[in-house]
């Protein structure tokens, strides 16, 4: 994911977001920040301080994700039969799931 800043005065930045898969179900997240001129480095380094909170604020979630099959419903709850159809897009028949083979 590329994000591309611009503060006037200051100038452009190019803020650099890669996942970059490290073993079966973990992911490695860089970032790197690039600034159009040379002293404007530091406010590149606090954009980029400033993007990695927010991003690992929900680190743990994304860890630790699981999509079950079947799910405890009450009396009220909403069909989950469009949630169901729109997650499927992510995935394809071939996916690996928690049931096969992990070793690299």
């Amino acid at each position: 994911m590329a994000t591309h800043l611009e503060i006037p005065v200051v100038g452009q930045f190019l803020m650099l977001l890669l996942m970059v898969p490290v073993a079966p179900f973990r992911t490695e997240m860089q970032l790197q920040a690039y600034s159009e001129n040379w002293w404007a480095r530091p406010v590149a380094h606090i954009l980029l301080w400033a993007l990695r909170a927010t991003l690992t604020q929900d680190r743990e979630i994304w860890e630790n994700k699981i999509m079950h099959k079947t799910r405890n419903s009450i009396k009220g709850d909403w069909s989950w039969t469009m949630y169901d159809k729109w997650l499927r897009q992510f995935y394809s028949p071939s996916s690996l799931t928690w049931s096969d083979d992990l070793s690299w």
